[in-house]
């Protein structure tokens, strides 16, 4: 009953992060949407910058565009901002579930431990045939033997937890590991955007002045 319990509050729980997972992935992929419609806006409004420069009676029209295009930068440091925000969130939850899976794969190897140790204590055949005829009667005997069978089993499912466990710990390490770079390239955009952004708010004051 113990290990039913288990088994289905890790069937619950597994089924919680790939909720979770689907709607993060939604969230960001609506980030980066946004993050490709604004820099094709400011691609657009260069293009049209690039068109009238020549044209001096297009002075008002070019500040224009230029207050226009250090609106859509500043729009773009923010929405970088918020698609950091949403990585930050999801290492931090990634952490929390790297902390629980190492605390979780510690406790099996523990138990994993007692039931080698037990097994060691009771290993020879006198033991175990001992332990069979001590049995009261036949369906003592009987069920004696299923007890054995069951503990062969429980030891051999603690070794597959175990190998379960370590490989979700790998694949989570590596997801969190992803999820880091990603965040370490948004900040080098975000450094980017902010320099080009001072360059042109130093343009486009010359064009007031």
């Amino acid at each position: 009953i113990y290990i039913i319990v288990i088994c289905l509050l890790l069937s619950v729980s597994a089924t919680a992060q790939q909720k979770t997972q689907v709607q993060y992935s939604m969230t960001k992929e609506e980030l980066m949407a946004k993050r490709k419609e604004l820099q094709d806006d400011i691609a657009e409004t260069e293009r049209r910058l690039q068109m009238i420069k020549s044209d001096k009676q297009s002075t008002m029209s070019q500040l224009r565009d230029l207050q226009n295009k250090l609106a859509l930068r500043q729009r773009l440091i923010a929405n970088i901002n918020d698609e950091m925000n949403d990585i930050d969130n999801t290492i931090r939850n990634s952490s929390k579930e790297v902390v629980n899976l190492k605390t979780k794969l510690e406790n099996l190897k523990i138990s994993y431990a007692q039931s080698i140790r037990y097994a060691y204590q009771t290993r020879s055949s006198y033991d175990m045939i001992a332990f069979l005829f001590s049995s009261r009667d036949f369906n003592d005997v009987l069920r004696r033997m299923k007890y054995l069978k069951k503990f062969r089993d429980f030891r051999k499912q603690q070794v597959d937890q175990i190998i379960s466990t370590q490989v979700q710990l790998q694949r989570k390490i590596g997801v969190l590991t992803n999820v880091k770079q990603q965040k370490d390239k948004l900040l080098d955009t975000e450094e980017e955007q902010k320099k080009v952004l001072l360059q042109e708010t130093d343009h486009t004051n010359q064009v007031i002045q």
